[in-house]
């Protein structure tokens, strides 16, 4: 099992209609807005059953509408809810 957090950055004026696609990607378990003062718009919790469908969700994300750039962060260890 692959835990994930994502960070994207979405083109101006699309994080709102890229949240909502985000929300529809297999493998994504939430999607929040945030305003941390820096590049990045959203935050996105990823869950995968292996290697291959982590990295067809991360793919999935890059192709969104308005998805400017993403950086992952895998979670090692901890417990999976």
């Amino acid at each position: 099992m692959t835990l994930a957090f994502v960070l994207i950055e979405c083109a101006r004026g699309l994080a709102s209609s890229a949240e909502q696609a985000i929300n529809q990607v297999q493998g994504v378990v939430e999607a929040h807005s945030i305003k941390s003062g820096t590049d990045y718009d959203l935050i996105v919790k990823v869950q995968a059953e292996d290697e291959g469908q982590f990295k067809t969700t991360i793919t999935n994300l890059k192709k969104i509408a308005g998805v400017a750039a993403i950086a992952v962060s895998i979670v090692y260890g901890g417990t999976l809810y």
